[in-house]
């Protein structure tokens, strides 16, 4: 689906994101943190500094060290939107991810991109995407 994607939840977030509108993000971005400590962002939007995290079951074991690479990414300024597997359980939960990953890109780069609907996956994986303009 992409190229260095970890998972294919993440693949799902990712594709997710595109089929409401939004921008295609970057996959394992990589960002050096103020501390000089580099991690990879999960899918980011770079220009508008939105980070995007998968946290699969394996997280769970993990918390107080994600908790504080969440803090050290949101104090490089970056916007956060944590996603769980429950969180793409239903399609209600998925326009909610979708709607909140856009609030963060219309509030840093004053562009809205969400769809009322979303594109069929058809349509997004053979370019067609009309439509596919900022608001």
């Amino acid at each position: 689906m992409e190229e260095g994607t970890d998972s294919v939840r993440e693949s799902i977030l990712r594709l997710l994101l595109i089929r409401y509108g939004l921008p295609r993000p970057v996959v394992n971005y990589p960002l050096v943190l103020p501390d000089g400590t580099l991690v990879f962002l999960d899918i980011a939007f770079p220009d508008a500094r939105v980070d995007v995290e998968y946290d699969g079951r394996f997280h769970q074991n993990q918390w107080a060290q994600d908790a504080q690479r969440r803090l050290a990414i949101e104090l490089a300024g970056w916007a956060y939107v944590q996603v769980t597997d429950e969180a793409l359980a239903t399609k209600d939960a998925c326009r909610q991810i979708a709607e909140l990953v856009a609030r963060y890109l219309k509030e840093r780069t004053g562009n809205d991109y969400l769809r009322d609907e979303p594109f069929d996956l058809r349509a997004v994986a053979d370019g067609r995407r009309k439509g596919w303009k900022r608001r």
